[in-house]
């Protein structure tokens, strides 16, 4: 790790400065081009961003540090990342159109005074094995594993694992088929 990505992490108290850097590249162009420069100006801010991927326009990042994102991987335009557990992208994924992966959650009960606290034990991380595509407008709720070569469908809401080559869709989502396997 570089000597300003270790500085920049070291600043700790705050995100503020990556999330303003983030928000500047917003203004640029949606091209291929700019969606490489993003990712390599958040490594150097000291992300775990594999230096091959690319990140769309508008993509919301909360909890900088908790991301990890695997070589080739694209994230779409306007995709919500909540990362206050962590998010890891593996190798050649594929995050849709306003796709949104949540990992903290809030507690049911209310004591109807204040806000619901947050729910430490149903706030989970959640893991996109290589090669998985997430379609646009889906949901991915915590602690959900999507599985090597899976497919989630288009506005599809996830709340349990998907399996590995495996088409799923619906709310919530269900398995439409089997993918088949490459040779």
């Amino acid at each position: 790790m570089g000597k300003i990505s270790r500085f920049v992490k070291a600043l700790h108290f705050s995100q503020w400065p990556i999330y303003w850097i983030h928000r500047a590249m917003d203004l640029l162009p949606p091209n291929e081009l700019i969606r490489r420069f993003r990712c390599r100006v958040l490594r150097l801010c000291g992300l775990e961003i594999h230096k091959t991927c690319k990140i769309g326009n508008g993509v919301f990042i909360s909890q900088y540090w908790n991301l990890k994102v695997g070589e080739n991987t694209g994230i779409g335009h306007e995709v919500f990342l909540d990362c206050v557990k962590g998010i890891t992208f593996g190798k050649g994924c594929n995050a849709g159109f306003r796709a949104c992966l949540i990992t903290g959650t809030h507690e049911l009960v209310t004591n109807l005074r204040t806000s619901r606290p947050f729910d430490e034990t149903n706030s989970k991380p959640i893991t996109v094995c290589d090669f998985a595509w997430i379609g646009a407008r889906a949901t991915i709720l915590p602690g959900v594993t999507i599985g090597k070569g899976a497919v989630v469908a288009a506005g599809a809401v996830v709340v349990e694992d998907v399996e590995e080559f495996t088409l799923v869709g619906g709310v919530p989502a269900k398995k439409i088929k089997s993918i088949p396997t490459p040779d």
